[in-house]
């Protein structure tokens, strides 16, 4: 069996192509809404499951409000859930018949309109699944630091998760410094946003005078994590007005941070972010063209960062 392996579903029944991976599949695919998501605890279940279905049906909403031409025949009032159910459950079928026992499942459903009249159900949109194969990270697994650097523009639509963006966020891609994980949005190089692929927080201490840098760098040496308060932290994340999407990770990280007492503004999902990187020579990559000869000859100045506070918060 190869290394990797992948499944397409359309409308409940398995196709034979290879897809590809799921960026390259949604960027062939007809624009529409998505979301991603994945099993956990040996491919039983899948995670929020719920809250990704949620968030499909409010993208599917929203890109028919505000471009009607992808959803020509969309019915009214259709249930997003039983909709993809039974392509979910052939997908599902089909990846644990591939799967190795150390390996989860990896999902991505895309809704797209359907040309015709009649689609499946007489919904008027055409239901896709992808599937391939996803190795967990252990919960002991220390995370290595992320190399980010900050560009733009922001996405457009913001608040729904629309596929199109899987095309947009490869040309940041192909154009990004070589070192960098990952690209933070900008608008105007001030406020950022989120980034390509994931959310972005900052965490900071609240009072100064009582966690230094010093108490953050013995905490890092420590294994007793049990004097640190969570209530001394706070966590700064862009609002919704500023165009970021409301996905279903960060609505997660909002509520376990206000339900600890931990202030909010604006699973071991963080990972801490060690270095940000700034265009240098006055290059605004938020505001000009996206020209991979400016990118190749601009100087990128970069901010390191301590990040023992987000590791006292994993911990």
């Amino acid at each position: 069996m190869a290394e990797g392996w992948r499944v397409l579903v359309h409308g409940g029944v398995a196709l034979t192509t290879d897809p590809g991976p799921a960026a390259a599949f949604l960027r062939a695919s007809t624009p529409g809404a998505y979301t991603t998501t994945r099993t956990l605890d040996g491919a039983s279940s899948l995670l929020l499951w719920e809250r990704h279905m949620a968030r499909l049906s409010e993208s599917l909403s929203l890109l028919h409000q505000a471009s009607p031409h992808l959803y020509p025949h969309l019915r009214e009032g259709i249930d997003v859930k039983k909709l993809v159910l039974p392509s979910i459950a052939e997908s599902l079928a089909k990846s644990i018949e591939l799967r190795r026992a150390e390996e989860e499942i990896n999902l991505t459903v895309l809704l797209c309109g359907s040309e015709k009249e009649q689609a499946q159900d007489s919904s008027g949109c055409e239901v896709y699944v992808h599937a391939s194969n996803y190795r967990a990270v252990n919960r002991d697994e220390i995370l290595p630091g992320a190399r980010v650097a900050v560009m733009g523009p922001g996405r457009e639509l913001a608040r729904a998760k629309y596929s199109l963006w899987a095309s947009t966020r490869q040309v940041l891609e192909n154009v990004k410094p070589s070192n960098i994980n990952e690209i933070i949005l900008s608008n105007d190089g001030d406020s950022l946003l989120e980034g390509t692929l994931t959310n972005f927080f900052v965490v900071k201490v609240r009072d100064s005078k009582t966690w230094n840098e010093e108490n953050h760098q013995k905490a890092a040496e420590s294994d007793d994590h049990s004097r640190f308060q969570l209530t001394d932290y706070e966590v700064l994340t862009a609002p919704l007005s500023a165009g970021v999407l409301p996905g279903v990770m960060r609505n997660l990280v909002i509520e376990v941070c206000i339900e600890a007492g931990i202030l909010v503004h604006g699973l071991r999902i963080l990972q801490p972010v060690t270095s940000i990187q700034m265009p240098a020579s006055g290059f605004k990559p938020w505001t000009q063209g996206l020209d991979p000869k400016l990118f190749t000859e601009t100087e990128w100045q970069s901010f390191n960062l301590e990040v023992s506070v987000t590791r006292d918060l994993i911990v």
